[in-house]
């Protein structure tokens, strides 16, 4: 197995879907004057507590705040998963620097440990997708973004949506299961509401 899958990356790599960004992971929002909560959104984060997408009902588990740099994170996670322990999971963003949607596809890509897909979307959003290895599982771990303009202030705030998938259904579903996952949910994403996220 190890063969095919070493094969199969390498196919994916071959076909553009090997792409890599800050991978979703509890935390990301750093500082002296950081917060964050493993059980479900700070007080001073203003966002929903629940989410659809998909067909499906998220929960707000995780969140981190940097009220000084006005920055902040929820994850939201499907019934019985959470921090550290998730198959499908969305995240939602703000970031209050002075940056457009485009300009923060293409920070994801410079911190990327691999190169990302970076694409413009209507109504002067953003998108980018990641594909990339789960070290020690020979599985991958999927993500799409959605990145939009706050409108009334300067900064962005991104939605995203990650999955992993493991060594069996990766070799099952090959190099067009793994393209079609992406065509999927880039559409979904872009059509999906955006949540609205800022601090109090």
């Amino acid at each position: 197995m190890k063969k095919a899958t070493v094969a199969l990356l390498t196919a994916c790599a071959a076909a553009g879907l090997l792409t890599q960004c800050a991978p979703a992971s509890s935390g990301g929002i750093g500082g002296k004057s950081a917060q964050e909560s493993h059980h479900g959104i700070l007080p001073a984060i203003s966002a929903p507590a629940t989410v659809r997408y998909a067909g499906k009902n998220w929960q707000g588990r995780y969140s981190a705040a940097s009220p000084a740099a006005g920055d902040a994170l929820v994850e939201y996670f499907l019934p019985g998963e959470g921090p550290g322990n998730w198959s499908q999971m969305m995240s939602l963003r703000l970031i209050a620097k002075d940056i457009t949607p485009q300009g923060y596809a293409r920070n994801l890509a410079k911190v990327s440990s691999s190169p990302g897909a970076a694409y413009d979307l209507p109504g002067g959003q953003a998108g980018y997708d990641t594909l990339i290895p789960i070290k020690g599982s020979g599985g991958l771990e999927f993500s799409v973004f959605r990145i939009a303009p706050l409108g009334n202030s300067p900064g962005v705030k991104c939605l995203q949506y990650s999955e992993k998938i493991p060594r069996q259904k990766m070799i099952s579903i090959g190099v067009d299961g793994l393209k079609s996952l992406k065509s999927s949910h880039r559409e979904s994403l872009k059509t999906a509401a955006f949540p609205s996220i800022s601090l109090k």
